[in-house]
């Protein structure tokens, strides 16, 4: 996977990221022939388009862009971190908050919902 799926991304968009931090689209492509439903992922802010049949998809680099390099939680204070650990990789804030999953991607999302959640991250909700 090189970006969030269609899911995490209606989810993502559902807890109020900005649509715009978004750096990829998914865009069902009905005139390539696909039957109806499928999505094409495509780079960037596909025709600006966000509505019908356009979904916009966070990758990994546009995900850690948005993650604080430092939070504190309960006077504890932790740098974001990204590891390998055997099979799994490890992102989060060491003594806070780690996520973990075999696929990196999955890993960044989780994290990304964890820090939204607990309003490390401000959202269009907040604004």
């Amino acid at each position: 996977m090189i970006a969030t799926t269609i899911e995490q991304s209606k989810h993502l968009l559902e807890l109020g990221l900005n649509p715009k931090t978004a750096d990829m689209t998914y865009v069902q492509d009905l005139l390539a022939g696909l039957k109806y439903g499928d999505y094409k992922l495509h780079a960037g802010d596909w025709r600006g388009c966000y509505g019908q049949g356009h979904v916009r998809a966070w990758s990994l680099s546009a995900m850690l862009e948005l993650m604080p390099k430092f939070i504190q939680k309960n006077r504890i204070s932790a740098d974001f971190n990204i590891r390998a650990h055997g099979q799994l990789w490890n992102v989060g804030y060491y003594c806070i908050e780690v996520k973990f999953s075999e696929d990196i991607i999955e890993a960044a999302y989780s994290l990304l919902c964890w820090l939204i959640e607990n309003n490390f991250i401000k959202t269009e909700k907040q604004c």
